[in-house]
């Protein structure tokens, strides 16, 4: 169902006068024919040394977050991040992980202050003012960005297609590793 915000107090207020105040232009009808992205998705992924992996996507869900799952030689990891809904108001992050012997170990990580979890500003530092150590070696390049994308043009075609979709195929990468 589409909302007319042009219409009277307060639809109008409260979305199209806020535009100038966030630069979030609210006049984009997603039930408009230019509109094509989907709200749910799910796609598998399998890499090219060998690891699985399976992506999720619903647009429409009462909170907003990820949540991971990932399972070893060593047990399974789980981890969620809510950035809306009834978890919110949680002061920190959990991990659990599970091991072999049965056992759950729960870590919990504080939430960190700033944009998109305090990402954006130490994501500054690193680039604007170097010379901040990197050992985990997070920094991603060119290549981990073009796979990122392309990962995500081959789940579109993917599913327009109907077949699986070889990221190699679109655009040989491997020379440029």
């Amino acid at each position: 169902m589409a909302i007319d915000t042009t219409g009277g107090f307060p639809v109008k207020q409260l979305y199209l006068e806020t535009e100038k105040a966030d630069g979030y232009f609210r006049d984009r009808c997603v039930f408009a024919d230019e509109i094509d992205i989907y709200d749910t998705m799910s796609i598998n992924i399998k890499y090219s040394g060998g690891a699985f992996g399976s992506y999720s996507l619903t647009a429409h869900s009462p909170y907003e977050g990820w949540k991971a799952s990932i399972n070893g030689a060593k047990g399974r990891l789980e981890i969620a991040e809510y950035h809306s809904g009834m978890n919110l108001a949680e002061p920190a992050f959990y991990i659990a992980l599970y091991n072999r012997k049965g056992e759950k170990v729960k870590y919990t990580i504080p939430k960190a202050t700033g944009g998109h979890g305090g990402g954006d500003e130490r994501m500054q530092e690193m680039l604007f003012r170097g010379g901040i150590p990197d050992p985990l070696n997070h920094q991603a390049g060119s290549y981990a960005g073009a796979t990122s994308i392309l990962t995500g043009i081959a789940a579109n075609k993917s599913i327009k297609d109907g077949k699986a979709i070889r990221v190699k195929d679109l655009v040989p990468l491997d020379k440029y590793k």
